[in-house]
């Protein structure tokens, strides 16, 4: 980002967090085989894995209690869903 985009971030009200990759290297952190910024999609990766197999078991939950005819309404979701209806 070149200095002279941080007035118009300033005029805007926007938050702008640089960093020149060329004034440091990335270090770890003691006893973490990986520096903080290959870590970063690593966790993203691990993460994206619960999210994927708890989303679908809470489908396989969902569709097996509306296969029964029971009614089940999940916490946040169900309350925008009834106001939508």
């Amino acid at each position: 980002m070149h200095i002279s985009c941080l007035e118009w971030f300033r005029e805007k009200d926007i938050a702008a967090i640089s960093w020149d990759m060329m004034d440091e290297r990335p270090t770890s952190y003691p006893g973490f085989a990986m520096s903080t910024h290959l870590a970063i999609p690593f966790l993203g990766w691990i993460l994206s894995i619960f999210v994927f197999y708890g989303s679908a078991a809470l489908w396989l939950v969902l569709m097996f209690k509306a296969y029964q005819g029971e009614r089940f309404k999940l916490p946040v979701a169900g309350d925008i869903a009834e106001q939508r209806i």
